[in-house]
């Protein structure tokens, strides 16, 4: 996915169009970084539980997993409700007849 959000990136830079260039411009580029954070954290974590040896700490494999499947569960719940609120949320909030 971050892949995917990097090509846009690459051609609005392109185009010209900067962080400062415009408040769309900024929103994209700062949910896209905070977007490669959290992923890269996420991942970082998998490895973490993947390959630590559990023997001698005071946490469990299984409880170490679980864990870290809250974390991917409230990802995907999060994504799943930005995609919705960007794809619809126009629709229902009505922001093309607004006087804003």
């Amino acid at each position: 996915m971050l892949p995917g959000s990097s090509l846009p990136g690459a051609s609005l830079v392109a185009q010209g169009v900067y962080i400062a260039s415009n408040q769309a411009s900024s929103f994209f580029y700062i949910f896209t970084g905070a977007h490669a954070v959290h992923l890269l954290g996420g991942v970082g974590a998998l490895l973490f539980v993947s390959f630590r040896k559990f023997e001698k700490t005071k946490i469990s494999l299984p409880a170490a997993a679980e864990i870290t499947s809250y974390y991917w569960h409230f990802m995907m719940d999060f994504g799943f409700s930005c995609w919705l609120f960007f794809t619809w949320g126009n629709k229902f909030l009505m922001f093309e007849n607004s006087t804003f």
